[in-house]
């Protein structure tokens, strides 16, 4: 897909004619993939610092669940089989080719599922369990790591019981190996999705009906008006600033300016 000028009306219009299928993937058929990461690596490369590239996706809402990457900036693709750890699979993020996380669910029908967070520190050969929540009509959805040892995933409700009101949100201070719930808001009508942070402490969660904000690392939140359903969150950085865009039914944009040193 290739983006031009629309000297008509002054703006910018993506063209479809450059999107090709990708028809060299090695094993079953990949359904669909809700999330992709872009792993970057330094190495040495015959005495000179370079970087490797790995492309890694993952997927679906109602299964069946693929994991796939590319070394070669997606000139061909191969699978990891993750059929029988998860049934269904959001997110994906590794600190490097070794150690990684999904966020996923243990079970295709909502109704009988709970959320689920997979690891792996040997590139997806083996996953263990990191996490599961202990209630049913759950799943998870985003992850953000704003440091190596900081994370947070977000968990969605689909319980159709209106006494049902607690919301949830996972953090790790341990890089990965604990997780905890963190209380976001006692709402029936809240479902998370995105999630994305300036540093371990300031962040967000996109959800329906609006977003929250915490600025003590998920401790408390606050309801802020950043858009309806924000599905992704991303951190941009300047010389000067942090700019956030938060990506739902609309396109919200925050700037915030870097602490003095």
């Amino acid at each position: 897909m290739k983006a031009h000028k629309d000297e008509a009306n002054n703006s910018i219009r993506w063209s479809p004619k450059m999107r090709t299928a990708v028809t060299n993937i090695e094993g079953p058929p990949v359904v669909g993939l809700c999330a992709m990461q872009v792993l970057r690596e330094k190495f040495v490369n015959a005495g000179n610092l370079d970087t490797r590239v790995r492309i890694i996706g993952v997927g679906r809402v109602g299964g069946p669940t693929a994991m796939l990457y590319s070394d070669d900036l997606g000139k061909s693709w191969q699978q990891v089989d993750i059929h029988d750890k998860a049934a269904m699979a959001f997110d994906v993020h590794f600190f490097n080719r070794n150690e990684g996380f999904i966020a996923a669910a243990t079970h295709a029908d909502p109704a009988q599922s709970s959320a689920l967070i997979l690891s792996t520190t040997d590139g997806g050969k083996t996953w263990t369990n990191a996490w599961q929540s202990t209630r049913s009509f759950e799943l998870t959805w985003k992850i953000a790591f704003p440091t190596r040892e900081v994370g947070y995933v977000t968990i969605q409700s689909y319980n159709p019981d209106p006494t049902v009101k607690e919301r949830f949100v996972a953090k790790t201070t341990d890089g990965g190996k604990t997780w905890a719930e963190l209380p976001l808001v006692s709402d029936h009508k809240v479902r998370e999705f995105g999630v994305g942070f300036l540093d371990a402490r300031t962040g967000w969660v996109g959800a329906v009906p609006n977003g929250f904000q915490t600025t003590d690392g998920g401790a408390t939140w606050k309801a802020v008006e950043m858009g309806n359903a924000v599905n992704k969150i991303r951190i941009l950085e300047t010389d000067s600033s942090q700019v956030g865009y938060a990506i739902g039914m609309n396109v919200h944009r925050i700037e915030v300016p870097k602490p003095k040193k």
